[in-house]
């Protein structure tokens, strides 16, 4: 049971709304007793021989003697009272027998304006038919009272639930995004580093002029939820150009990539593809032996399926783990495209296989 105490100002709104609910339920109910009277020939006729209207009577029950609307609202803020100081605080032991002792009042308070009118009168034949009414109507309060506290409470236990996963998932999305995106820069600056050390030429000031516009794409787009999706491809074009300009052009090394755009507008989530094309580069490539990287994209009707593929250099892999990229976008696609992805990670016949398929419709 989590606890959902209530200020004062938001007591009383929540009273209110209470009352406003089991009025127009009642309302509702006798306004369809109301039509069946009437459809059988009983609807009912002033002393002036006036046929009763609906109007008419939902105002003299409301305006006139009977004052409905008094007692439910005094009835409801009775039992939202008893939800909101003895469900939480007490026992459910205590808890039920406050409802039923919310029924009893909440009986009498519906007595109220036949007391103030001076009709509370029982003759001696209809004592004991309005007994049973009594014990029913007291009954029925406390039912209600008891119903209402613990559905209530389910239902905000569940929403509340859902917001505190969602903070989590909030926070934790956050925080993979906080690590995949140094990831990317530091990978990056090492490349340059060792291109610098090897020379100090124009395919250098090339590779820093492709990595500015890409760390500008990366910043800004980290800022937002979801990009359209020509954006992600256009950055992973100027991607595979960058690796181009810092990798020597030899016939044992070959980079390709297909992509296939429809152009139909469609969103997601930025840098999301990244780790898969970096793991390839990163593990996948070697100037000493023959290697491929192959990148086939394809994003139509709003699906989107990749196939990245590698050779497996020997000795690298030797090399510890997968780093933090491709277990951050795991984490990431599960929890932005829950349902609504596949991915295969495989490693065979020397080749390492990702293939990823997003249903990006939302």
């Amino acid at each position: 049971m989590i606890q959902h105490r209530l200020s004062k100002p938001r007591l009383l709104r929540q009273g209110l709304l209470h009352a406003l609910f089991l009025w127009t339920a009642l309302t509702l109910i006798d306004t369809v007793k109301f039509f069946l009277k009437v459809q059988d020939g009983m609807q009912s006729v002033y002393s002036d021989g006036t046929p009763v209207t609906l109007w008419s009577r939902i105002a003299s029950h409301n305006f006139g003697p009977q004052m409905v609307w008094l007692p439910i609202l005094l009835a409801t803020f009775l039992i939202e009272l008893n939800y909101q100081f003895i469900f939480y605080a007490k026992k459910l032991k205590v808890f039920i027998a406050t409802s039923v002792l919310c029924g009893m009042v909440c009986m009498l308070i519906m007595r109220l304006p036949n007391t103030l009118t001076g009709n509370s009168v029982l003759h001696a034949e209809t004592f004991w038919s309005v007994t049973g009414a009594t014990l029913s109507v007291t009954f029925l309060f406390s039912l209600y009272s008891l119903l209402y506290a613990i559905s209530r409470d389910y239902f905000h236990t569940r929403i509340f639930t859902a917001e505190r996963r969602l903070r989590h998932s909030q926070a934790e999305l956050a925080a993979l995004k906080a690590q995949i995106n140094p990831h990317f820069f530091f990978n990056t600056l090492n490349n340059i580093y060792g291109t610098a050390l090897e020379e100090k030429a124009d395919r250098t000031a090339q590779y820093i002029e492709r990595l500015s516009g890409l760390m500008r794409y990366v910043i800004h787009s980290s800022q937002n939820d979801l990009i359209p999706v020509s954006h992600e491809i256009r950055f992973i074009k100027e991607y595979f150009e960058m690796q181009r300009i810092r990798i020597p052009d030899q016939p044992g090394i070959q980079i390709t990539e297909q992509i296939v755009y429809d152009g139909d507008p469609a969103q997601i989530t930025p840098l999301l593809l990244l780790p898969f094309i970096e793991n390839a580069f990163q593990y996948g490539l070697s100037i000493e032996h023959e290697c491929h990287i192959d990148l086939k994209l394809t994003i139509e009707e709003q699906r989107l399926a990749m196939l990245v593929t590698n050779r497996i250099i020997p000795g690298h892999e030797r090399k510890k783990g997968e780093g933090t990229g491709i277990p951050n976008v795991k984490k990431q696609l599960e929890l932005l495209y829950p349902g609504r992805h596949q991915l295969r990670i495989e490693k065979a016949g020397g080749t390492f296989l990702v293939d990823l398929h997003i249903n990006l419709t939302r």
